[in-house]
């Protein structure tokens, strides 16, 4: 497909489609190194806390980076993938492109577009011509007068897990206070954005958390080892596949 016609999607077409990667600004507690999250040309402003991008006339933003590549040959790989798309959320006009990245050959160009973002409804861009080797999406604001914001951005697919399947996420080990599990909460906000075929065993004081769909919270059974082991027991009694 050539990249200046690649075609857009409406948000009712992926309505059940599920997400495979977020774009990610930082990952507390493993790392918040920038340059292993995004590369910029140009004023951006980044705020990790609500995981926002501020993007002043003509910068630019890349996430050719270990955090934030799409793997998607390894992703065929292993299991099945359907068809593909990238979701962007946010406002003003933006040059959106997306690069495939080949082993042994030089990246190829799958989208180049000008879109203007809306932060209510998600612009999608079909990459479903793409199968091999590994995605990533470079932004730039194209408005001489105005920014760009970037709220949101993922990549999703068009692929349903088997209705046998259910996924369980062991976490053993018990943080609290000042070594408090800080990935904890991203792995439920992402297994409840998933639906009910996955949930995260774990320990966890965290009042907060307590009550959050997708977590089911164990009790030690000795050390690490043995929790994570108790953890897997318990899973597959409850049904995990």
């Amino acid at each position: 497909m050539n990249a200046a016609t690649a075609t857009t999607l409406a948000p009712a077409e992926v309505a059940s489609w599920l997400t495979l990667q977020t774009l990610t600004l930082t990952q507390p507690g493993v790392c918040t190194e920038p340059e292993m999250f995004y590369r910029c040309e140009g004023p951006v402003l980044v705020s990790e806390s609500n995981g926002k991008v501020l993007l002043e006339p003509q910068s630019t933003i890349r996430f050719n980076t270990a955090f934030n590549l799409l793997g998607i040959e390894a992703l065929q790989g292993a299991c099945r993938i359907g068809r593909l798309a990238l979701g962007l959320r946010g406002s003003g006009q933006v040059e959106v492109r997306v690069y495939q990245g080949l082993a042994g050959r030089s990246w190829e160009r799958l989208v180049c577009d000008i879109v203007k973002l809306s932060p209510e409804v998600e612009t999608l861009f079909d990459l479903s011509h793409s199968a091999n080797g590994a995605l990533w999406v470079e932004l730039r604001a194209c408005d001489d007068d105005e920014g760009v914001r970037l709220d949101a951005g993922r990549f999703l697919t068009s692929t349903q897990p088997d209705a046998g399947v259910r996924l369980a996420i062991c976490r053993p080990g018990r943080q609290t206070g000042q070594v408090a599990d800080r990935i904890l909460p991203r792995l439920l906000d992402w297994a409840a954005g998933n639906g009910t075929f996955v949930s995260v065993f774990a320990q966890s004081d965290d009042p907060q958390l307590a009550a959050h769909p997708s977590l089911i919270v164990t009790d030690p059974a000795g050390d690490n080892t043995a929790t994570y082991a108790a953890m897997l027991t318990a899973a597959r009694a409850q049904g995990f596949s």
